[in-house]
């Protein structure tokens, strides 16, 4: 029998108060070896779901997108299943743009998972500052700035 885990995705968007989560929820499935996604629109209670990682996806569309990973997927098998699905996602750290009011301050990632996040995508800094979006640097990385070549 073929292992797969899911992990919940959560859309965020502009509104007129600044970032509002979309209620639609998506569930995306990827198998043991992290080849295979697919995706299926449908409520998604957190029970169903083995929470461990945040990442977040700005989407050319202007949306983003908030991933929870399941434990027994690798993060890097994810992204690139993730950037195969949206070729022009760009990764930004957890805590970027994070909305204030949503179900994450249960489960939030670590400071030291959050700071790692800071080296997935070079131009994460840049895509913050298109979205008039502050990144609390010296927060989320214990009070240094990660210079990004």
């Amino acid at each position: 029998m073929e292992t797969s885990s899911t992990f919940r995705v959560q859309l965020v968007q502009h509104g007129p108060s600044g970032l509002q989560v979309l209620r639609k929820k998506v569930l995306l499935r990827i198998d043991a070896d992290g080849v295979a996604i697919a995706g299926q629109r449908l409520p998604a209670p957190d029970h169903l779901v083995q929470k461990r990682r945040l990442l977040r996806l700005y989407l050319p569309d202007a949306h983003e997108t908030t991933v929870r990973f399941a434990d027994s997927v690798g993060v890097d098998a994810c992204i690139d299943q993730l950037r195969i699905r949206f070729p022009d996602c760009r990764l930004l750290p957890a805590a970027a743009a994070m909305p204030a009011a949503t179900d994450n301050e249960a489960d939030p990632p670590s400071l030291d998972e959050m700071a790692s996040m800071f080296m997935y995508d070079p131009g994460f800094r840049r895509l913050v500052q298109d979205l008039h979006v502050q990144i609390a640097a010296n927060e989320v990385a214990g009070g240094t700035v990660h210079e990004i070549s």
